[in-house]
């Protein structure tokens, strides 16, 4: 399914663009490591293999799927940076496009805490910075049901705009997930059809989504929530992107998932994250029992705590099931 080359120590190469039948080139890969330059030097024999949108991977024990594309890394190349400062126009996805690439533009707001990009580059409040739009990569969680989760943080929101009242169905309670701004978000309906998670991912409406993500039924009762009693719980309902419960969680994927980097992208939009291990936090579906204003999450230690529904510093990573990892992979599913 991947073209490879072999590359021969002092050798210097220009990259080609790889074929492959109806999926999209995403380039060529050391490991995980893109190698973004035409021309690349290297100091020992490697081989280079292209990676295509939908491709189903695996590294030390753990499958992977390139799937959609999303901001992520912050540009550094001041050329670049240079260039996309002339440009004004936005696409119809809200980015900048420039040499075949597309672009998400930032200014940065300080928040109560100093933060940092991943590359060590301390935020200035002001500033305006870029991102650039990379395939999204998504750890497989549980193959029987070619479930993922995107292996980063890669936004940030609050999970419903006031801790008053619901902003999409005001007789329900602030942490009611169905009807969250975050769910709203994170899937194409309401407000957001036009700038959500869903439409920015697939580039397209949600006819693309409906193809290839499988609607889940996602449970939500009292046994989600891991308490011996919580009157917020939920009715169950069925999404094409959400959030893990409390209880997927803290049974199944707490030891694997706990300790989550953040991209740049989110760093930029105010995702908590700890400067020494640059672990983030990232929100659960699950309301807290302690209050109609209170949601579970994830904090940079793997912990699940409780805090307000309208903090909108907590990370974002959505889960979805794909209709066949066959279709997505060229693999058959085992």
């Amino acid at each position: 399914e991947c073209n490879e080359i072999d590359v021969v120590y002092g050798e210097y190469i220009e990259l080609p663009d790889a074929t492959n039948g109806w999926k999209t080139f995403e380039g060529w890969y050391i490991n995980s490591e893109r190698v973004e330059s035409c021309i690349w030097d290297i100091d020992n024999d490697i081989i280079l293999t292209a990676r295509w949108s939908g491709t189903l991977y695996e590294e030390n024990g753990v499958q992977y799927i390139n799937f959609g594309k999303y901001p992520q890394s912050v540009v550094t190349n001041k050329d670049v940076i240079a260039q996309l400062n002339k440009i004004t126009n936005l696409n119809a996805l809200g980015y900048l496009e420039y040499n075949g690439l597309q672009y998400e533009k930032l200014t940065y707001t300080q928040k109560s805490y100093q933060a940092w990009f991943n590359n060590g580059t301390k935020l200035e409040d002001g500033a305006t910075y870029y991102f650039l739009v990379e395939p999204v990569l998504w750890r497989v969680i549980d193959k029987e049901n070619c479930t993922a989760i995107t292996d980063q943080i890669i936004d940030t929101r609050y999970f419903a705009k006031s801790d008053v009242v619901n902003n999409i169905k005001p007789t329900a309670s602030p942490n009611n997930y169905r009807y969250s701004d975050i769910n709203d978000w994170l899937n194409a309906d309401g407000e957001h059809v036009n700038s959500n998670f869903a439409f920015k991912l697939c580039g397209s409406a949600d006819d693309v989504v409906k193809n290839i993500i499988l609607t889940v039924g996602l449970e939500n009762g009292l046994a989600s929530t891991k308490d011996e009693s919580n009157q917020y719980v939920c009715d169950n309902f069925s999404s094409y992107f959400h959030l893990l419960s409390c209880a997927e969680y803290v049974d199944s994927y707490q030891k694997v998932l706990g300790l989550t980097k953040a991209t740049d992208y989110a760093i930029c939009k105010g995702v908590l994250v700890d400067h020494y291990t640059m672990n983030a936090e990232w929100w659960l579906r699950t309301p807290s029992a302690d209050g109609a204003d209170l949601a579970k999450y994830v904090t940079c230690t793997g912990a699940v705590a409780s805090t307000k529904v309208n903090n909108d510093n907590i990370g974002i990573r959505p889960v979805s099931s794909f209709k066949s990892l066959a279709v997505l992979g060229g693999e058959e599913n085992e």
